[in-house]
Formats: structure tokens, C-alpha cells, sequence
């Protein structure tokens, strides 16, 4: 018999089923974006980073909402309010890639695709191995991957705990890839007094 410890919480996957999906795609087509620095292959993120917030997204708002609800109660096991913090659109040209990094200052992040793209998010691990068992050829799973990597699917939600690595390879296509990507942050009361971890938010 086997036993799992100390897990890192899974990944949520969720798609999307509203009916304003197709609108949503073409304005985040035409909303500004950042402008390249320094001739930056980088992907651009949208001008508002509270996009979300905006009254075209109120019905992906919704969605967002109670998956991360979900998420927190099914996963996390808590009744913790996490509320929606910061959220912006990353526009990826042709050439351009999403440099590995991790969202400081949130409980869970997503992302979520606007359109299908063969340029895949890919999570990797920042575990040390002491020694490398695996032989080439070898099949892997999640106790001997260091990376896992997920397509862009159009619709599709991707909830994730927001300390793990990611990134974007470069968009070989010619078709531009758009992601929306969010945070959150604890809301409310938090902790317990009788432990001395209370904190009113």
C-alpha cells in the first residue's frame, strides 16, 4: 500500500460555458496592451490589470468566482473567502514568449484561453532530486516529472496555487495567443484566535 504526503494541491481545469464567449474574444482583441521595452520578446499584458472588473466580463467574473470557491472548499478543504485581486490580458506574438515566473502576494492564480494555440503552459517543479533514477526512455508521473505542461484551449480555466513556476514557450504560430491570468488574496476574517492566527482583512 502506498501513501501520498505532502502533495502539492492539483491542478483545476474548468471550461468555460458562456454564451458572450465569442464577444469576449473580439474585445480583448482590441483593448491596449504595453508596448515592447528594449526590443523584449516578452508577451504584452493588457493596460487595465483589473480587467475583470470591467462590465463585458461580469459573467466570466461569475465563472472565476465560484471556481476558485470550489477550488478552496473542495481542494484546499477551507471555507476561506479568497476575492479576486489583480487580472489583465497577455497578448503573445508571433516570437514572443511568457518567461518563467510565479505570482507573489496570491493564494490561487489562473489562466484562462481565449482561443486554442499549440503554444502550452507548462508548470515546473523546484524540487532537487539528490539522484536522477529515471533512464532515458523511461515513462514518468507525477512523483519523477519535474514539468507538466497543459494546451491552450479556447474556454478552457486553468486554477493553480500561485507559488509554482510557469512559463510560455516561444509562439512559433502566426496567430497571436491571448490568455487572461488573476490573482487572489484572502478576504474577511482569517485564522482562529484560540491559535493566535486571527486576522480581520
Amino acid at each position: 500500500m502506498y501513501k501520498v504526503m505532502f502533495a502539492t494541491p492539483p491542478l483545476m481545469l474548468m471550461t468555460y460555458g458562456g454564451g458572450d464567449f465569442t464577444k469576449l474574444v473580439e474585445h480583448v482583441k482590441k483593448i491596449p496592451y504595453g508596448e515592447p521595452s528594449n526590443g523584449s520578446q516578452s508577451n504584452l499584458p493588457s493596460k487595465n490589470n483589473y480587467i475583470l472588473e470591467e462590465d463585458k466580463f461580469v459573467n466570466l467574473r461569475n465563472f472565476v468566482s465560484r471556481c476558485v470557491e470550489q477550488y478552496t472548499k473542495d481542494i484546499l478543504l477551507s471555507s476561506q473567502q479568497l476575492k479576486l485581486t489583480q487580472s489583465w490580458i497577455n497578448k503573445t506574438d508571433t516570437g514572443a514568449i511568457h518567461t518563467m515566473h510565479y505570482h507573489p502576494n496570491s493564494v490561487l492564480s489562473g489562466v484562462f484561453y481565449f482561443n486554442s494555440h499549440s503554444s502550452p503552459i507548462e508548470f515546473v517543479s523546484d524540487r532537487k532530486d539528490q539522484f536522477s533514477l529515471v533512464k532515458s526512455g523511461s515513462e514518468f508521473n507525477e512523483f519523477t516529472s519535474s514539468s507538466y505542461s497543459v494546451p491552450a484551449q479556447a474556454g478552457l480555466l486553468i486554477l493553480f496555487p500561485s507559488y509554482i513556476f510557469h512559463k510560455v514557450s516561444v509562439n512559433k504560430e502566426q496567430e497571436t495567443r491571448y490568455s487572461m491570468s488573476f490573482n487572489t488574496f484572502p478576504a474577511g476574517e482569517m485564522g482562529a484566535k484560540e491559535s493566535m492566527s486571527y486576522v480581520k482583512l
